[in-house]
């Protein structure tokens, strides 16, 4: 990884962490709040969008963990 790469992941990772970290907790902790965050009604599609969000707020962690690690491990030369 290159080191204009490394200072891209590094910006985004100070916009992408604190974003989980508030839709995490809006989405598993508050999900009243989160319905009146959508832009259009939930309606009966509620429960679904609120699982997606779920999902994709895990999956999105996960492999920004992920990257985190194996950027350290590069750094320092392991991988």
């Amino acid at each position: 990884m290159s080191l204009s790469e490394k200072i891209y992941f590094f910006i985004f990772s100070l916009v992408g962490i604190p974003a989980i970290i508030y839709w995490g907790n809006i989405v598993w902790r508050h999900p009243d709040k989160f319905r009146k965050t959508l832009v259009f009604d939930g309606g009966r599609w509620f429960v679904f969008y609120l699982w997606a969000y779920r999902i994709f707020i895990l999956l999105f962690g996960l492999a920004l963990l992920f990257i985190t690690v194996m950027m350290i491990l590069d750094s320092i030369g392991i991988v």
